[in-house]
């Protein structure tokens, strides 16, 4: 029987808050995308086409950066208040190392780091219980 590992994703398109759910205190790794607001500055007295494809391939790395951190996890929990939780759902579901993998995505406000700890550990909780 494989063992189930649970992790919350609290995230937006340029930040990302990966909190592996367990009994003990949850502890938060950050990862970043590469599109700040300095890429969208320099790239945008170019053209918009240029901004436009740099933007989507910075997006594509960070989604490909997320999933190989996800890649051993039996439960994911996508949440924020954009919609950068559900273009990850959508490129994951693409992904066949994600195939048996149960992902959630809720839609939620800002968040503190302490709100996005209460947030996965309820989640989680109730789930497990179910």
């Amino acid at each position: 029987m494989k063992h189930h590992q649970y992790v919350g994703i609290c995230m937006n398109h340029t930040t990302a808050h990966i909190m592996p759910y367990s009994s003990n205190d949850i502890t938060t790794t950050t990862v970043h995308s590469k599109y700040t607001q300095a890429t969208k500055d320099n790239t945008i007295v170019k053209s918009e086409k240029t901004q436009h494809n740099s933007q989507n391939q910075d997006k594509l790395l960070y989604y490909k950066e997320l999933a190989a951190v996800l890649v051993p996890f039996t439960h994911i929990l996508l949440f924020g208040n954009t919609t950068a939780k559900t273009e990850l759902h959508n490129h994951l579901q693409k992904d066949h190392h994600f195939d048996d993998t149960f992902i959630k995505v809720i839609n939620t406000d800002k968040l503190t780091e302490n709100q996005e700890h209460a947030f996965v550990k309820a989640y989680f909780k109730s789930a497990i219980l179910v």
